[in-house]
């Protein structure tokens, strides 16, 4: 929508702001206070995404940051700061949103959140809402695939449970991921 001039200009401001980045390595202190959920496939793939979009932050913001020495290697640490942008950054990037399921998933994802219950299993769910088993299972598969809901055990011959950890989010419309939350 801008013109020619204008975009011209605005691409110049960001070259000559890169210009003044220094290639500076960035250490993110609180690393190991990140938690991240190993039973959810996307979540182990997202990790690594998100970790390098803390330093990407952490980068872009050094002149706001001290520059610290370790051994004479110069360097800059990421801070809650950063943390909490890239939490911001990744829920709308790698995030889902409760548009992207189908109208009886959702309503399905609702009423296992009144159950109050974080793990259950296919009959009480049927008993809970009066859903067939067809339908049930076609949702909850749904469900399953978006990471909203997990299977717990699927042993032969074993009662299948299946585990909620979906805590409300993305109720205003906005995207979400499943466990990623700011550092405290």
């Amino acid at each position: 929508m801008k013109t020619n001039t204008e975009v011209t200009g605005i691409i110049g401001k960001h070259h000559s702001f890169q210009r003044l980045l220094e290639p500076f390595p960035v250490v993110n202190p609180y690393a190991p206070e990140l938690i991240y959920e190993d039973d959810r496939l996307q979540a182990r793939r997202n990790q690594p995404k998100f970790l390098q979009l803390i330093n990407t932050i952490a980068f872009l913001r050094q002149m706001q940051k001290t520059i610290k020495r370790y051994e004479g290697i110069e360097y800059i640490e990421a801070d809650r700061t950063d943390i909490d942008m890239a939490v911001k950054l990744a829920s709308e990037l790698l995030g889902i949103s409760l548009d992207d399921l189908s109208i009886p998933a959702r309503n399905l994802l609702q009423l296992l959140t009144e159950m109050k219950q974080s793990i259950f299993t296919r009959s009480e769910v049927m008993n809970h809402t009066g859903w067939c088993k067809s339908r049930l299972h076609t949702h909850l598969t749904e469900l399953i695939e978006m990471e909203l809901v997990v299977p717990q055990s699927a042993k032969k011959n074993s009662l299948h449970t299946y585990k909620l950890l979906y805590n409300g989010e993305g109720q205003d419309g906005r995207k979400f991921r499943i466990g990623l939350a700011p550092v405290q």
